[in-house]
């Protein structure tokens, strides 16, 4: 007759699971909802390369964000104030700004949204994949997750949560995308200079090279 397992031995069996489950599953998750959010910070940097890029071809020079905004596939726009995702890059932006203030020099949120409302661009660009951005002169402000949960703006490539920034480069004839902080370390890895904050030069427009095209179609190294 065969042997059967013994209570205890099927707890242990079950416990030494549990253990290997709670040891791996943690960290497969977080290598996946990794690659998301780098699949996701791409999209909205070609969504964002490839509306100046069409903007420049039609209107020889981009001289206002309605130029940009029309080569987007964009399902509505919205007040700031009425969009959670919207609100949070916002705060975002208020935080940098103080970070290079001194303390008798500190803005709050709403004085940035005034600022923004007297230059047309306090609304939140709501795209057709929900994605939600956010205008501010050269910089792109994005939440990958539209208005779902965190809403925080991502500034530790080690705790990523659904806000980045890109910001435009270069003259009005001539302008170029590129990811700011933890939105370039996902891009480019955590080791590349644009990673470590090295601003990349003005370049040529082969997507596969970090720092433009040199006259012969190689990569220039920045």
């Amino acid at each position: 007759m065969k042997k059967a397992f013994t209570l205890a031995e099927v707890l242990i069996t079950l416990v030494i699971i549990g253990v290997i489950a709670a040891m791996t599953i943690p960290s497969l998750l977080n290598n996946t909802n990794k690659e998301e959010t780098k699949t996701a910070v791409k999209k909205a940097y070609t969504t964002l390369s490839q509306a100046v890029s069409l903007a420049q071809t039609k209107n020889g020079s981009i001289n206002n964000l309605e130029q940009i905004l029309a080569e987007m596939n964009i399902s509505s726009t919205e007040s700031c104030s009425s969009n959670t995702a919207c609100k949070s890059m916002l705060n975002g932006v208020t935080d940098f700004i103080n970070s290079n203030n001194d303390e008798d020099n500190q803005t709050t949120s709403e004085e940035v949204a005034e600022d923004l409302e007297s230059m047309g661009w306090n609304k939140a660009v709501i795209g057709a994949d929900g994605m939600t951005y956010l205008f501010i002169e050269g910089l792109f402000f994005v939440d990958v997750n539209g208005e779902r949960k965190p809403n925080k703006m991502t500034t530790d490539i080690e705790d990523l949560k659904d806000e980045y920034a890109f910001f435009i480069r270069g003259n009005s004839a001539n302008l170029r995308v590129f990811p700011v902080g933890p939105a370039a370390c996902l891009m480019f890895g955590e080791d590349s200079d644009i990673c470590k904050g090295t601003m990349p030069s003005q370049g040529g427009s082969n997507p596969n090279c970090q720092y433009g095209t040199n006259p012969d179609g190689s990569c220039s190294p920045g």
